[in-house]
């Protein structure tokens, strides 16, 4: 049987440095208390929320062809999609310059998600990939 990869626990993998989990986990169970209670929402809402406004069904890859470049737009497993997610994620929290702890950077990211703005960085992540399969839609039929 194959065991699906959770989002929050693929969260948690993506954030762990130098081994030290149970750290990350505090840090991020504290940022998920203090989110849904600024939100007034349940703990497993807000995740299922966080992985359907940052979810996607397309990949871009750079693939060398004759010389030249092209984009081509993929279709993407579950395990893909929660790689991607919790990625353009962790890079929206590395963006954040701010001298704030890391949980408080995660709430802020979380709200700003939440709120569908455009300051968020994972969504003009997601809304770049998206738009890019797009433009690149007519490269679809190209295999190597």
């Amino acid at each position: 049987m194959i065991k699906k990869k959770n989002f929050y626990y693929s969260f948690v993998s993506f954030l762990v440095k130098k081994g030290n989990k149970n750290k990350m986990i505090t840090i991020i169970n504290k940022a998920f208390l203090k989110s849904s209670l600024l939100l007034n929402l349940p703990l497993y809402y807000i995740i299922a929320q966080l992985f359907l406004k940052l979810n996607t069904y397309v990949e871009i890859k750079k693939v060398k062809f004759r010389h030249n470049f092209n984009f081509i737009p993929f279709p993407i497993s579950y395990r893909r999609r929660v790689y991607l997610i919790s990625k353009w994620f962790v890079l929206a929290i590395k963006e954040n310059k701010n001298s704030i702890s890391l949980s408080e950077k995660i709430v802020a990211e979380i709200l700003l998600i939440f709120n569908s703005a455009s300051s968020s960085y994972a969504l003009k992540l997601k809304k770049e990939n998206e738009s890019k399969a797009i433009l690149n839609r007519s490269n679809i039929h190209f295999r190597w």
